[in-house]
């Protein structure tokens, strides 16, 4: 992929592309990522003629991609400086008539992928957006070769890859749209007797400065601020967010909170992980191979005072039953609870290994 690679420096070095004709997008920039693709110049029908009913011709797609006479992509096309949402309509419906799975809208710069065959609106099929300009080039090139090589397409990997991708984004959406009515559900419950919000901020006012409160104490403080909590449904959001990865740098983890750890050491030994919580399941299976914490040595708090939820146990269940939100099982069968924040997890790495008699410094976290 590396002529890819080069092809789409050379378009980011154009200066004035912006105002460049349709015709100059699809010579310069459409056709030869299309070539670079594997695509044989048979296999790319452009103008392709569209029968959308009883035969009557009502239009035509910039570019079918064929493989073996077949249409598999539909590629429409604009000018660079085109706004794309008022060209999607068109495409989906003759995508959609002719069966064709997958479809692509490009003003040359943005590249807008469908699933049309989808049930939705148009953007509800619409399941990855390429800026040729503006995101990293490594991950275009691999998101044009996943989804639109010929090989990949001949192959199904295209349109399999695809729905996965669609699904996702389906998934993040309907959670989005429910997480308002879930925070409500448990600011409205909060105050009830076997509320965990209760215990959980119990708890932390201990931590904070050693006192336990009384239930009726955080109760009451609920209940005071309990409606200026509550969260009214925002309006649907059309378009998810995009579906590029977060950027991490490296450095301090107080100087940038968007930065994950990705190793970890303790005395001599080193792990490279790719979840945080991976911290404490490390920490504490450490701790089993140096012979401590052991099934006798269950429960073990997650804090001091902590009198309804524990770290680690022989079971993954709170005192109350509820079960741990994100329990892992360490290697001698014990199960700890990982269900926290970044800083809570190292922080209750170190109390572990300060229980057992080990300076809590020995604990690098890198970044």
């Amino acid at each position: 992929m590396q002529a890819l690679n080069d092809c789409i420096k050379e378009i980011r070095d154009i200066s004035n592309i912006s105002s460049w004709k349709e015709a100059q997008a699809k010579e310069w920039i459409i056709r030869p990522i299309l070539d670079l693709l594997g695509w044989g110049r048979r296999e790319i029908d452009p103008e392709h003629d569209v029968e959308t009913g009883k035969g009557v011709e009502t239009g035509s797609v910039d570019y079918a991609l064929q493989i073996n006479g077949e249409n598999e992509v539909f590629i429409e096309a604009k000018r660079p400086r085109e706004n794309l949402e008022n060209h999607q309509e068109q495409l989906l419906d003759y995508s959609f008539k002719k069966g064709v799975a997958l479809a692509i809208l490009t003003n040359g710069i943005s590249w807008w992928f469908y699933l049309p065959l989808k049930k939705g609106a148009w953007d509800d099929r619409k399941f990855y957006t390429i800026n040729i300009l503006e995101h990293d080039i490594e991950d275009i090139v691999g998101k044009l070769d996943l989804l639109l090589s010929r090989k990949n397409v001949a192959s199904g990997k295209a349109v399999q890859h695809a729905e996965s991708i669609l699904e996702s984004r389906q998934r993040k959406k309907i959670i989005k749209e429910n997480l308002p009515e879930a925070w409500n559900k448990i600011i409205k419950n909060a105050v009830s007797p076997d509320s965990l919000l209760v215990d959980l901020l119990s708890e932390t006012v201990a931590e904070v400065c050693g006192f336990q409160p009384a239930d009726d104490e955080i109760s009451g403080f609920i209940r005071s601020h309990q409606e200026k909590w509550l969260l009214s449904p925002g309006p649907e959001q059309g378009v998810l967010p995009p579906t590029t990865p977060p950027i991490t740098t490296t450095g301090s983890q107080n100087n940038n909170q968007t930065e994950i750890p990705k190793r970890m050491q303790i005395g001599s030994e080193s792990y490279e992980f790719s979840y945080g919580n991976e911290i404490l399941v490390n920490t504490a299976n450490w701790l089993i191979d140096k012979g401590h914490l052991k099934h006798t040595d269950c429960p073990i708090k997650i804090s001091p005072r902590a009198k309804t939820r524990i770290l680690i146990g022989s079971t993954p269940t709170h005192p109350r039953g509820n079960n741990f939100l994100a329990a892992k099982k360490l290697k001698n069968g014990l199960y700890i609870e990982t269900h926290a924040s970044i800083e809570q997890i190292i922080e209750y790495a170190k109390r572990l290994l300060e229980k057992y008699g080990y300076d809590p410094e020995i604990l690098k976290i890198e970044y």
